[in-house]
């Protein structure tokens, strides 16, 4: 990564992962950094076009907007269907993310689900395992232990 960003890029890239909801967010983070809005929102662009920034939105509570019941499916495939089984997860609104992942017993593919209900989560779950017909693990979310956004060390350089 240090190819790609500077100590400054880094610093942009911190304080946008807790940009404070005011009327000028860009110009709070300018008095905030000690930088020019212009020169944050030409490192914001530059950043983009070197696919470090993805999109620039709002990131909501799930819990908040009701979202309470949620579970980790683990799903037991191989190579030659993982991605035809990421396809069709792909297409369910109440997956928020999807990995493929290394994993010596062929639990390979993980996904978070969100519902509002236990009730709901179930449904979601059963009609899941009809569609995929691969073995599935579950882990129901009980609390919420730790969840951050990464933070980019600056004295990387």
């Amino acid at each position: 990564m240090s190819d790609l960003v500077t100590i400054e890029d880094k610093r942009v890239l911190n304080a946008l992962y807790d940009i404070p909801l005011v009327l000028n967010p860009i110009s709070k983070l300018s008095k905030l950094l000690g930088i020019s809005p212009e020169q944050i929102l030409k490192i914001m662009s530059d950043l983009e076009k070197k696919q470090i920034i993805r999109s620039f939105s709002p990131v909501f509570s799930h819990i908040a907007l009701g979202f309470t019941s949620n579970a980790m499916l683990l799903f037991k495939t191989n190579n030659s269907n993982i991605d035809k089984i990421g396809k069709k997860l792909i297409k369910r609104i109440e997956i928020s993310h999807i990995f493929k992942r290394e994993n010596p017993y062929n639990w390979n593919l993980y996904a978070m689900v969100h519902a509002k209900s236990e009730k709901e989560l179930k449904t979601i779950i059963n009609q899941i395992i009809n569609e995929v017909q691969v073995p599935i693990l579950i882990g129901i979310t009980e609390s919420e232990i730790k969840k951050t956004s990464l933070t980019i060390l600056e004295d990387e350089e």
